[in-house]
């Protein structure tokens, strides 16, 4: 039976031995007795070898090294462990115990404490939303912005970030969208119109960039993100005919509908572009194009002086880099996990732009300054989206600081310079 004690395990004689204890008993006709399991006798014999009661096995078992070993734990094939070896073994064995068992406990704690803390996070922004209107100037608030923002809370923050000032209404979305519609029909029904056209230009031109927009994000190549895209871009140029559509925007409406309620998006951008820095750049206005370089300049000289140098030295101008910066609020510069980052704190104060302009400069300072003019170039123009840390990347930027004195003197100093230095107008 399965719990009957093997035969292998006693001599061959048959017989006990004296110093055996309970191994080896037999019945009156010499034979292993029953009621002792084979569990108890490698249980006992585990035990006494532990425990130094022998120094050997007893003679009335036949049990190899490598079978003790077995039962110790030990692997097969090594001699059997001394008495002092066993007990140094199993001091150090219970202190990697003792140092895995804290580290668990440590970890633990770090998780608890870092939930906490999001739960706390979450909380208060929940409270800052719900009361906007006082809330948001505080320094509470501005402190926690500068932090990394929880996705569900992001919506809700951008949209009351950049307000509806313009009153802009559902209806009036579905009618530049209806407009903007029926210019697109038109347009396929007749493909010879004149190429002059400021609808039909602007149509061709979003078919151009809709698909060059965030290429590896197939929302914006087939999916249910690409018609609305189309459609919020095509109806601002119905509602700013004046402006139309131009390269960069794809970049900003795409930004948004991956991080805002699609009913808000079109809300959000026509407010934006209207009250931000943006809209001189869609208009192409050579004196406040010029305004926010020289600002970006200055506050590079200010924060970064062996950069500002060596750039002046290898003739690397603003004008070859910064436009798409600006324009798009890095959104096609940058991995969209970073310029999500960018847009939190543009949409906190404007001067985050430059600040944050100045900082992307400072996280690549040291390739930058031992670079030439063609690799500064291509290096700006084309920042690398892999194998950026995070937390490093955001640090570089909050580290730009420039108090609102200094502030104001940068922007009455931009305001006085040459325009002609920085754009020909």
């Amino acid at each position: 039976m399965e719990n009957e004690v093997p035969e292998g395990i006693y001599s061959s004689s048959g017989t006990s031995n004296s110093n055996s204890g309970s191994f080896g008993q037999t019945d009156d006709e010499g034979s292993p007795t029953k009621t002792t399991s084979g569990k108890k006798v490698i249980d006992q014999v585990r035990m006494m070898f532990r425990s130094k009661l022998v120094t050997a096995p007893p003679k009335a078992i036949n049990l190899t090294n490598d079978t003790l070993n077995g039962l110790t734990g030990r692997p097969s094939g090594l001699p059997l462990k001394n008495r002092d070896e066993a007990i140094r073994h199993a001091k150090e064995i219970a202190k990697l115990n003792n140092v895995a068992k804290r580290k668990m406990e440590e970890e633990l704690r770090h998780r608890q404490d870092a939930k906490e803390q999001a739960e706390q996070i979450q909380s208060d922004w929940e409270f800052i939303i719900k009361n906007w209107s006082t809330s948001r100037d505080t320094k509470k608030t501005k402190k926690l912005w500068k932090q990394k923002i929880p996705d569900n809370i992001r919506p809700q923050l951008w949209k009351l970030a950049i307000g509806n000032d313009l009153q802009i209404t559902p209806d009036l979305y579905e009618i530049c969208k209806q407009r903007g519609k029926t210019c697109r029909e038109n347009m396929a029904k007749s493909p010879t119109q004149e190429t002059t056209d400021r609808d039909f230009i602007a149509i061709q031109s979003i078919d151009i960039d809709v698909p060059r927009t965030y290429p590896h994000v197939q929302f914006f190549q087939t999916g249910p993100l690409s018609k609305e895209l189309h459609a919020i871009l095509e109806a601002y140029t119905q509602y700013r005919p004046d402006i139309g559509y131009a390269q960069g925007m794809s970049y900003l409406v795409a930004m948004m509908l991956l991080h805002m309620e699609t009913d808000s998006v079109f809300t959000a951008i026509v407010n934006l572009l209207h009250s931000s820095h943006l809209i001189s750049f869609f208009r192409v206005i050579p004196s406040d194009l010029g305004y926010h370089i020289r600002m970006y300049d200055l506050m590079l000289a200010t924060c970064l002086p062996a950069v500002y140098s060596h750039f002046e030295q290898n003739g690397v101008s603003p004008q070859l880099y910064i436009f798409d910066w600006f324009m798009t609020v890095f959104s096609k510069s940058l991995p969209l996990e970073l310029a999500r980052r960018i847009w939190d704190l543009f949409l906190l104060s404007p001067c985050w732009l430059y600040r944050s302009a100045v900082g992307i400069v400072k996280y690549h300072k040291a390739t930058l300054l031992s670079s030439p003019f063609d690799e500064c170039v291509k290096l700006l123009t084309n920042l690398p989206k892999d194998g950026i840390d995070e937390d490093a990347f955001m640090n570089c930027i909050l580290s730009v600081k420039v108090n609102k004195k200094k502030f104001a003197a940068l922007k009455k100093k931009a305001s006085s310079m040459d325009n002609s230095l920085y754009i020909d107008a």
